[in-house]
């Protein structure tokens, strides 16, 4: 408004400033909705509105004939002094579409305070006590089938992360989840809440990538490596020839696993198995 509300009258003119912004910071006060889920300034404008609205079934106009009335009028005031609608929409704290809003309830309802809209709507939130109960689901599910970090490593910052094997997805869990709510009668979280209760409260339970969901070899050189520091040479040497040792034995087994799996494809029947020792980076899965 320091540029003027841009009317004839000039209605910024009229008043102080500190009346204009006393005004306006009180009845942004009355935006808020009550325990009967009632807004307070609706009420003020609806007030407003019986007043200063123009809906007679005939025209009345001082030398001039009544007619029949074909849209409302209105006749915006301010402590007795009539102003333009942005002004009016200013100094009452609210925008000229809620104004327009409270003026078609107003002509539709007359003066009978609105409830919110979504009062009789039934609540599709979880309450705090589902939340928790699968909160504690997801800890429990972690403690007895995680792998708990043996102190810090450097691939990862939280020390306190429980790794959950990468055949045990976040769905699988959902399952298992779903599955004993409804053995004790209980309704479940719906999946993306599921979701949203594991970002929230469970983060140091991680699922392991497949590329880091790593045999019992791997896991332990990987430990050892990032433990050798202080370890005298000949040590350190004999540390990297034995994961050196290992990869290449790795390789061998998933070339030979591959070269298997070509044959399969090509002869269902395929009389080639893969031998006595399981390929490395499916131990886990497999057992």
């Amino acid at each position: 408004m320091r540029n003027g509300c841009g009317c004839e009258r000039h209605c910024v003119t009229k008043f102080p400033l500190d009346l204009v912004k006393q005004s306006h910071l009180d009845c942004l006060e009355c935006d808020m909705y009550c325990d009967e889920h009632v807004n307070h300034q609706h009420l003020l404008l609806f007030g407003c509105m019986n007043s200063l609205v123009h809906n007679q079934p005939e025209t009345i106009q001082k030398g001039h004939k009544s007619h029949a009335r074909i849209e409302s009028r209105s006749t915006y005031m301010f402590r007795g002094v009539e102003v333009c609608r942005k002004f009016f929409a200013v100094v009452f704290g609210c925008g000229e579409k809620r104004l327009k809003n409270v003026k078609k309830r107003f002509l539709l309802d007359g003066v009978s305070p609105k409830q919110h809209g979504n009062v009789h709507q039934k609540s599709h939130s979880a309450n705090f006590d589902k939340r928790l109960v699968a909160r504690n689901f997801i800890q429990n599910f972690a403690e007895n089938n995680a792998l708990v970090m043996p102190g810090r490593l450097p691939n990862y910052k939280n020390p306190n992360l429980k790794l959950l094997p990468s055949s045990m997805t976040k769905k699988y869990v959902f399952s298992l989840y779903v599955s004993a709510a409804k053995q004790s009668d209980e309704a479940p979280l719906s999946w993306c809440l599921f979701r949203q209760v594991w970002a929230d409260f469970c983060q140091n339970v991680v699922i392991q990538l497949p590329r880091s969901d790593l045999c019992a070899i791997c896991q332990q050189n990987q430990m050892t490596v990032a433990k050798m520091r202080n370890l005298p040479e000949d040590t350190k040497l004999q540390l990297i020839k034995n994961c050196q040792d290992h990869l290449v034995l790795v390789q061998n087994e998933r070339k030979h696993y591959s070269t298997v799996i070509e044959m399969c494809k090509k002869q269902p029947n395929c009389p080639i198995e893969l031998g006595e020792h399981l390929v490395c980076s499916f131990t886990e899965i497999c057992t």
